[in-house]
C-alpha cells in the first residue's frame, strides 16, 4: 500500500486525536485532570527552575496559553508560584505534594493504556521516523 505525504499525515493526526482523547477521557474520569494539565505538571516536575517560558518551549504552546494552564493547576493544589529572585517579572514553578501524588497516579493510569495502544507495534522503527520527521521540520531539535 502506498500511500502519499498527505494521506500519512491526515492518519498520523487522527491516530494521535484518537490517542489523545482515549488517554485524556480515562485520566480526568479518574483524576478530573486533563492530559494538557497533566503535561504541564510534567514539565514542571521536570525542569528546576521552571518557568512559564519554560512549558512554552518546551510544549509548543503559547507563553499565554502555558500561563493559564499554570493558573488551573496552582487553583487545584497541583503546583505553587514563588517569586523569582534573580528576575522580579517572572515566578519559579514547583509541584506540590498533592501534585506530585498525581502525577505519580496519572503515571498509573497511562501506561496501561500506552502499553495496550503500543502493544503490537514495533516501537524503534516509528520512533526512528518520527525523530525524522522532526528532524526535517527543525533541524535545531535533538532527536529523543
Amino acid at each position: 500500500m502506498t500511500l502519499s505525504a498527505r494521506q500519512l499525515f491526515d492518519h498520523l493526526v487522527h491516530v494521535e486525536t484518537l490517542l489523545w482523547g482515549r488517554c485524556d477521557e480515562e485520566l480526568q474520569r479518574q483524576t478530573g485532570l486533563t492530559l494538557g494539565r497533566l503535561e504541564v505538571l510534567r514539565v514542571i516536575a521536570s525542569v528546576d527552575p521552571c518557568r512559564v517560558n519554560e512549558i512554552s518551549t518546551r510544549l509548543l504552546i503559547t507563553v499565554g496559553a502555558a500561563s493559564k494552564l499554570v493558573d488551573r493547576l496552582e487553583a487545584a493544589g497541583l503546583c505553587q508560584r514563588q517569586p523569582n529572585p534573580q528576575d522580579r517579572r517572572s515566578s519559579l514553578l514547583t509541584v506540590t505534594d498533592t501534585g506530585h501524588a498525581t502525577l505519580t497516579q496519572a503515571e498509573a493510569i497511562l501506561e496501561p493504556l500506552l502499553n495496550q495502544a503500543f502493544a503490537s507495534v514495533s516501537l524503534s522503527p516509528l520512533h526512528d521516523a518520527l525523530n525524522h520527521i522532526k528532524r526535517a521540520l527543525d533541524p535545531a531539535d535533538t532527536p529523543t
